[in-house]
């Protein structure tokens, strides 16, 4: 268990575990070029209530163990629901969150680190493209496998006007998996496999730890979907439809 003292700096949290910095942006106190003052003169410094930094570090700083899921034994909607709560929420919420910080380091460092302009813009391009599947998937793809569960619960056929759309939007996303892969592929190797400088700020080694897990949750989703969730919901459609 993480011993938590108000009188070690923020920096300390930091390299301590760099989750500390989610706690920290949301009460506005500076985990970069301020980092060296305490986590109680920080509090002081931005009027935060030190009670409440404390308590939401102890809940950040938790050790998560890993969720194990066996896709092949889940159902259709299981996997729906699975893929809304641990990928779409998380993916969605950290496009913008990564993109700023990946800004943020090229404008400061982007002399000194050319490549950090590339990867800024390799990450920029693709989260456009993921922002537009994320949202056919909330907003079509996902409706229409849980109108197929209802049709299988009432033992009903869907309308010929909605037959085999499912199939055609599959398609489309597939192409998206493909990208994703082609472009952290780029990004690993210009950032030397998400590693930052020996020297770097905080905020750049935040926005490369940032990275790499936003490459890891994407993958697994990616694997989850290709792997489970879409051959599983084709086939719903094809048993309703036969």
């Amino acid at each position: 268990m993480i011993t938590i003292n108000p009188e070690d700096s923020v920096k300390h949290f930091v390299e301590l575990d760099i989750r500390s910095t989610e706690v920290f942006s949301r009460h506005g106190i500076d985990f970069c070029c301020g980092s060296h003052l305490s986590l109680k003169e920080s509090c002081t410094k931005q009027n935060a209530p030190l009670h409440t930094v404390l308590q939401e570090l102890a809940e950040a700083l938790k050790e998560v163990k890993p969720v194990q899921i066996n896709g092949s034994e889940m159902t259709v909607e299981q996997l729906v629901d699975y893929a809304e709560s641990a990928h779409c929420k998380y993916l969605g919420e950290n496009l913008g969150v990564i993109g700023a910080y990946l800004e943020k380091i090229n404008n400061v460092h982007g002399a000194e680190h050319p490549e950090l302009a590339s990867i800024l813009n390799l990450f920029d391009d693709y989260a456009e493209d993921l922002k537009n599947q994320l949202e056919l998937e909330a907003s079509l793809l996902f409706p229409k496998i849980r109108e197929l569960l209802s049709l299988q619960k009432e033992n009903s056929q869907p309308r010929p006007e909605n037959s085999e759309n499912i199939s055609k939007d599959i398609t489309q996303l597939l192409y998206g998996h493909e990208q994703a892969s082609e472009c952290f592929e780029k990004i690993a190797q210009l950032s030397n496999e998400f590693t930052p400088p020996a020297a770097a700020c905080t905020t750049y080694r935040l926005a490369f730890s940032r990275l790499s897990a936003f490459k890891q949750n994407l993958y697994s989703y990616i694997h989850l979907k290709s792997r489970y969730l879409f051959p599983k919901a084709i086939e719903l459609e094809k048993q309703l439809l036969s």
